[in-house]
């Protein structure tokens, strides 16, 4: 399945989007307690890096949360 569009919330919540099939919410992280301020992927998209408003960084499996 590839992932190609990532929507984060003031919420706090990072949702993952299929963009090609079924164009779907594949995936909800939720972990932050404040808005999501920025999201970076690795190379391979395996994983990615959250920063927030509540001055936590967080490490995401892309596949398993």
């Amino acid at each position: 399945m590839e992932y190609k569009y990532v929507v984060r919330d003031r919420h706090g919540k990072i949702k993952l989007w299929e963009v090609y099939g079924k164009r779907r919410c594949a995936r909800t992280f939720m972990g932050h307690t404040s808005g999501v301020r920025d999201i970076d992927f690795n190379n391979d998209g395996s994983s990615f890096l959250s920063c927030g408003f509540d001055k936590m960084v967080r490490l995401w499996d892309t596949e398993t949360g």
